[in-house]
């Protein structure tokens, strides 16, 4: 297993699956939305690291390397 892979499963454990699949719908939408506004690559990075922050923190998992 990746480090990556080892992360994200760390980041992940403990949550439910509509919880995960929450916060891929909001990141799949929000960069979504940054493409079809036709925001720069790094605008778009910054949207979809933003939710995820935001709904890691709302879960009380804040990501951190």
């Amino acid at each position: 297993m990746s480090a990556i892979q080892k992360f994200i499963h760390n980041e992940l454990t403990g949550w439910k699956s509509w919880e995960v699949f929450w916060l891929a719908a909001a990141c799949a939408v929000i960069a979504g939305l940054s493409v079809y506004w036709g925001d720069s690559l790094m605008g778009i990075i910054s949207s979809t690291t933003g939710v995820a922050c935001v709904v890691c923190t709302g879960k009380g998992k804040p990501l951190a390397w």
